[in-house]
């Protein structure tokens, strides 16, 4: 203690550092502890940040007194004993009686904001260690005269005082110095680097998109992993040997980590750090924290560079380039490579993550993390370290420091682009892949002659865009069926390459109902191809048709331009069709009134359907066609009602950008009747978007009861279609269950308040058969929820495997219907399960807590192709395939599991174009006994087992029965 009191009371400087290690200390300790009770990147970076922030003002906010407060005798001076200090607290009181000093609380501050210390009046050339040393002339006096003999060491402390800031600042010089030579080494270095070639700016505009167009890319053959930096300009310099490289997999890996860097701000929070390493380099927990701001930063910069490919894959080439390390990357940059133990835990969560990974901060944490931060700042600040003398002389009322508005950070929308913008998504360049051209062709449904002059429709898009995730429309081309209904179209090489890659296509001509948007991914397209069954598109039927016309208009009869109209027709079935109507399937299509309020739609003749008419400021309305054709006269419109209202999360704060329906419960009886055999869903309805402050309001509506529910984004009815797939990769972090709303025509609907439930959320992770995690399918969930069933999906499971589920906290009845495509099957495993069962329904009953625990295994499904034949040798048709597992589904707590999927059994069959039968999601490693059955024939039942990814071909031949006729 009496060296402390040295060091403090002889020189101004020891006490700011005294300050700025006790702050220090305290912020960066419960910094550290904050973050070691994070387990999300994201959110350690936040909070890592704030930390660093409070550390550069705090010690500043103290010194100068700039929030008054209050004075804490932390530290003892030599004059703690002396006369003089008596002196000051009577000066004190006087002051005090005067109305001019004290202690700081809210009226005081409010009465002397005019007052400063005399710390605070000195001229901004003074130095900063000089102010706490003249505060006031007691405090000078007491520093001069009056010492006490009895303290030890006198002369040690006052060498220690002038030798510790010494010290401090000789350290601070030297790390400026190497922070200076680093700047300089970098500038020499990138003047030694070429640009990037145009394959490796195209790459980085693919995973960006628009967003680079800022960003500098440099190749340096001095380097061996990519290293970034600019705050103002990125640049971000890659290794010229991944350039040379065949496969561009390795350059695509460096330019996605190195560009998450960019999007993520992450060379802000660098040099934060490097500021904050000037003031905290003596504090262990500073570098301690640094290092795991890295590790974060590059966690989550693996995760989307991860994205590219696969993630063991990229692990390994994480290692490969952990050998050597950008020369210029330790004080100005952001590098690929890191140090052993860094390096482990990054592949670690890549390879064997221990949860998903949130790349977003939750917005109500990021506001809990800085309202803690703030409160933490503003109580060290109010709390003034000093000696006794201080807290009896000093006047500590000073003005506070006003916020810097342009330090607030807005969030940008999340909101998807739009998918019509493909000319801002490039596709890389992919030289060993081939084009691929596909011929198909049109005919006439009922005669199967084909349909020359139609035009067919080809939407190229990508269901998981590199780099977003998001589902983007590539381009759209259309192509005339010649004299032969023939048509094609070609992929090019970049398109092939995209794993990702969905096909849809429609098809239209002037005396046939158009064909309706139908797609389907190409890989499955491809893997089809192989086992014999060709493209959906390779032969488009048209329903022969008619036109209708129809004039829509206002009440006083005026004619409405640009109204919206759609329509679901379908034509008529033949007696055997009708059996299977819901094999059959119709057409969606849409107009647009003219200018005279005129519209037009080629509908199948003979055929049925519904007509929706969809004005803005008029209510929807829906007609049944029956065989009505030609001009169906003028539709005159009648006057809805606008409803509005607001949207509320589980704690009554509003809910902003997200989509609001009402759904009409019926369209009008004979409407419904047809609706309804085809299980086709009601069309009048209403939909908006809400806004910041979750307020929304809808298009006007006719009376009846609707359906309200929320949505994580709807598109207007009222609006032409922008696309079919118009949806959202991020599920609402809330919970709404649908509501029942009645709009009568003689009584005022009051404004609606959706309020979302308290929930629980369910978590479940992919596994592929080696026990990797891998990306899937979103999975159904079903439950009852207050004696009505509640339906939601899952969040999309990336490559990591992770997805949730939330559901009203209470919910009965609940289970997950698992969802994969008919390459693919599933096998899963609930806690407490030894091992792995089946069942396309996994029970998981009621849910009042967090459920988490549920491990789903996606296969390669084996493909088992059935030959049909008579005992003559001919193909027989019409035949159903049944079939059995022999090892029956793990029950669950008495609950059996539903495995039978199927009408006819375990595994579904389709047929194919050549006339064999390929089964659907198969389990591998399964018994699977099989059987065509046919009435009055019978074959012998074959039991297969086949491996994950096989493909096996069984022939059976049906006799007649002895009962057969």
């Amino acid at each position: 203690m009496p060296m402390i009191v040295a060091i403090v009371s002889t020189f101004g400087a020891a006490s700011w550092l005294i300050v700025l290690a006790f702050s220090s200390l305290l912020l960066l300790t419960l910094g550290g502890i904050a973050v070691r009770c994070c387990r999300q990147p994201v959110h350690r970076i936040c909070i890592i940040q704030w930390v660093f922030v409070a550390c550069l003002i705090v010690p500043v906010a103290e010194h100068l007194r700039l929030l008054p407060g209050w004075n804490v005798p932390l530290l003892v001076t030599n004059s703690e004993m002396a006369e003089p200090t008596q002196v000051a607290l009577t000066e004190r009181q006087h002051e005090s009686e005067l109305g001019i000093g004290g202690i700081s609380s809210p009226d005081s501050n409010a009465t002397n904001s005019d007052q400063t210390t005399a710390a605070s009046a000195e001229s901004p050339g003074n130095k900063v260690e000089s102010v706490s040393a003249a505060a006031s002339p007691v405090a000078a006096m007491n520093l001069s005269e009056n010492r006490p003999s009895d303290v030890p060491n006198g002369p040690i402390g006052t060498w220690l005082a002038r030798l510790i800031p010494l010290i401090y600042f000789f350290f601070v010089a030297l790390l400026a110095t190497w922070w200076g030579l680093g700047w300089i080494l970098r500038k020499q270095f990138q003047r030694t680097c070429h640009p990037a070639s145009g394959n490796t700016v195209a790459i980085l505009h693919s995973l960006a998109g628009g967003k680079s167009k800022h960003v500098q890319v440099l190749t340096s053959n001095r380097i061996e992993s990519p290293v970034m930096w600019g705050l103002w300009r990125p640049t971000i310099v890659i290794p010229a040997s991944l350039e040379h490289e065949k496969d561009d997999s390795h350059l695509r890996w460096a330019l996605a980590h190195e560009w998450a860097h960019v999007q993520r701000n992450d060379i802000f929070t660098h040099y934060l750090a490097v500021v904050v390493k000037f003031a905290c380099f003596f504090q262990p927990m500073y570098w301690w924290l640094k290092r795991e701001l890295t590790l974060s930063q590059d966690i989550l910069a693996d995760a989307f560079a991860a994205q590219q490919g696969e993630s063991e894959e990229y692990a390994a080439f994480l290692i490969a380039m952990a050998k050597d390390r950008a020369p210029v990357s330790a004080n100005m940059g952001l590098s690929m490579a890191d140090g052993r133990s860094s390096l482990f835990k990054r592949v670690q969560q890549l390879l064997q993550p221990s949860q998903p990974l949130v790349h977003s901060p939750r917005k109500w944490l990021s506001i809990s993390i800085a309202a803690t931060t703030i409160f933490v700042m503003l109580g060290l600040s109010s709390l003034h370290l000093g000696d006794m003398q201080a807290v009896a002389e000093e006047n500590d009322i000073v003005p506070a420091a006003e916020e810097n508005p342009s330090s607030k950070s807005s969030d940008k929308d999340a909101r998807d682009a739009d998918p019509q913008q493909a000319e801002a998504f490039v596709l890389p360049p992919a030289p060993d892949v081939k084009p691929i051209t596909y011929t198909g062709t049109v005919i006439d449904e009922l005669t199967g002659k084909p349909v020359p002059g139609a035009v067919v429709q080809i939407k190229r898009e990508l269901s998981r865009a590199p780099g977003s995730g998001k589902w983007i429309l590539l381009e759209m081309t259309e192509h005339k069926t010649n004299d032969q209904g023939v048509y094609e179209f070609t992929l090019t090489p970049e398109q092939v390459a995209q794993s990702s890659l969905y096909l849809e296509v429609n098809a239209h001509h002037p005396e046939y109902q158009s064909k309706g948007w139908s797609g389907y991914s190409h890989s499955m397209i491809r893997t089809n191809l192989e086992k014999g069954d060709p493209p959906f598109y390779a032969t488009i039927k048209l329903s022969p048709g008619q036109p209708i016309t129809g004039i829509v208009a206002r009440p006083d009869g005026t004619p409405i331009p640009g109204v919206q109209i759609s329509s679901y027709t379908i034509r008529a079935l033949r007696e055997d069709e009708a059996r299977n109507r819901l094999t059959f399937r119709g057409a969606f299509q849409d107009a647009q009134t003219d200018e005279q309020g005129r519209f037009r739609l080629i509908v199948p003749t003979p055929g049925d359907g519904v007509l929706w008419i969809h004005p803005r400021e008029f209510a929807s309305e829906a007609h049944r066609l029956y065989d009505r054709r030609g001009d169906l006269g003028t539709f005159t419109l009648s006057e809805g009602k606008s409803l509005t209202g607001q949207v509320l999360d589980a704690k009554g704060q509003p809910v902003a950008n997200v989509g609001v329906e009402l759904r009409r419960d019926g369209d009008g009886q004979e409407a419904d009747e047809f609706l309804d055999t085809n299980a086709v869903a009601n069309g009048i309805r209403a939909r908006a978007m809400t806004n910041e402050d979750g307020t929304f309001t809808l298009t006007p509506l006719p009376p009846g009861t609707y359906t309200a529910e929320i949505q994580e984004s709807v598109s207007d009815p009222t609006l032409p279609r922008g696309n079919w797939f118009d949806r959202k990769r991020d599920k609402m972090p809330y919970v709404f269950v649908r509501q029942k709303v009645e709009i009568l025509a003689d009584a005022k609907t009051d404004p609606l308040l959706i309020q979302a439930l308290p929930h629980v959320i369910i978590r479940g992770r992919f596994f592929d058969s080696q026990g990797k995690p891998r990306a899937s399918h979103e999975q159904d969930f079903i439950g009852k929820f207050n004696d009505s069933f509640y339906f939601t999906r899952s969040s999309l499971p990336g490559s990591d495997g992770w997805f949730e589920i939330l559901v009203p906290h209470g919910i009965t009845e609940s289970k997950i219907t698992t969802m994969t495509n008919e390459h693919s099957s599933l096998r899963w495993k609930l806690p407490g399960m030894e091992k792995l069962t089946y069942g396309y329904e996994i029970p998981l009953g009621t849910l009042e807590d967090d459920f988490e625990g549920l491990e789903i295994v996606r296969y390669k499904a084996p493909i088992l192709l059935l030959s049909v034949v008579d005992e003559n040798g001919r193909p027989v048709k019409d035949f159903t395939v049944k079939s059995t597992y022999t090892e029956d589904p793990t029950p669950i707590a008495g609950t059996p599991v539903q495995d039978r999927r199927y009408r006819t059994g375990d595994v579904g069959f389709e047929q194919q174009a050549d006339g064999r039968m390929r089964s659907s999601q198969l389990l591998p490693d399964a018994e699977l006994t099989v059987e065509p059955t046919k009435d009055g024939f019978e074959a012998v039942p074959q039991a297969v087992t086949l491996k994950e990814g096989e493909t096996q071909e069984l022939k059976f031949v049906l006799k007649k029965n002895s009962t057969g006729d």
